[in-house]
Parts: C-alpha cells; sequence; structure tokens
C-alpha cells in the first residue's frame, strides 16, 4: 500500500533515512483522506490534526532535503493509488493538492524562522515548556516537532510546563 509512495520520496529526498521516508508517507496518506471530507488545516479538531500531521512531514522533508512544495506530488500517489476504491479522493483532488500546497508555503516561512529561534535559545538539558509554547505560538511548531527537535539535540521538552501554558492560554483567549 505503500509502496509508491515511499519510492516517490525517495527519489525527491538527497538523504536516505527510513524512518523519515515512513513517517512521511504514512502522514501524507492520512492527510489525503482528511482532505478528501474538505477539512481544512486550522487550530481546532480535526483540522488541527491535519495541520499537526502535514507540518511534520514538513519538516522531515527538510531533513530528507527534499526540495519545496514536495507534499501535492506525493499526495498525487496517494489519489491515483486510491482512487479505484476511493472515488472521493479524485472527485476533491484540487481541494486537497491546493490545500496542502497552501499549508506548506505557510509553514516553510515559519519553520525557517522558528529553527533559527530554537538554535539561539540556550537550552541545558531540557527545554522549559514556555520555552516549547513560545515555539508553538510564534512559530506555529506542534509539539511533535519541539520533541523531534529535542532528540536531535539529546535534550527532553518539559510538556508537563508545556501543557500548563497552553492550558493558560486558552483560558485567556476563552476569556477575550
Amino acid at each position: 500500500l505503500f509502496v509508491n509512495i515511499i519510492n516517490k520520496i525517495k527519489s525527491l529526498s538527497k538523504k536516505h533515512d527510513e524512518k523519515a521516508v515512513r513517517i512521511i508517507a504514512d502522514h501524507l496518506r492520512a492527510s489525503c483522506f482528511i482532505l478528501a471530507e474538505l477539512i481544512k488545516p486550522s487550530n481546532i479538531e480535526q483540522g488541527y490534526i491535519l495541520r499537526r500531521l502535514l507540518r511534520r512531514c514538513i519538516r522531515y522533508g527538510k531533513l530528507l532535503e527534499i526540495k519545496e512544495n514536495f507534499i501535492p506530488e506525493i499526495l498525487e500517489i496517494v489519489i491515483n493509488d486510491y482512487r479505484k476504491d476511493y472515488p472521493y479522493l479524485e472527485n476533491n483532488e484540487k481541494f486537497i493538492l491546493e490545500l496542502a500546497k497552501l499549508e506548506e508555503e505557510k509553514f516553510l516561512i515559519s519553520l525557517g524562522r522558528g529553527l533559527n529561534e530554537f538554535n539561539k535559545m540556550n537550552f541545558r538539558k531540557i527545554i522549559s515548556g514556555k520555552d516549547a509554547f513560545y515555539l508553538y505560538q510564534s512559530f506555529g511548531f506542534p509539539i511533535e516537532i519541539i520533541k523531534d527537535l529535542a532528540k536531535e539535540k539529546n535534550l527532553k521538552v518539559d510538556e508537563e510546563e508545556f501543557e500548563e501554558e497552553f492550558e493558560k492560554h486558552q483560558e485567556i483567549s476563552r476569556i477575550g
């Protein structure tokens, strides 16, 4: 089920990392089906899950040195491979490809700035929840990306403090 998707990712990448390739393949296949339901990337509900999946793919795409705007190319493979059994993928192909492209373009801008900011931060052995929330709020980094970045630098993330900061932010938003 993943052979064509994985082969396409490998053909686009300049580095070989099986884990990254598999994450991209899995996340983009799931994203394609979510987008086919006409769900847009957002900060709430299913749109939030979609945004997190796409952004993690973009991050791994960067690690594999895949050129920008690769997501629509791979989604076309997913649509083609599954169109017979899931005709709504083909029916909503334009929506799927346009929304994915837009999300990728938007996040690439944020990702560059966020990675620069991350690299400027002086962490000891842990990324505080406040710093993690800053990366989330200011640059749109899902906690999974922050954890991936931390792991690459042998750091931990204070997820409990991150959740506290997130809840404070939600409470302020509700009141406001």
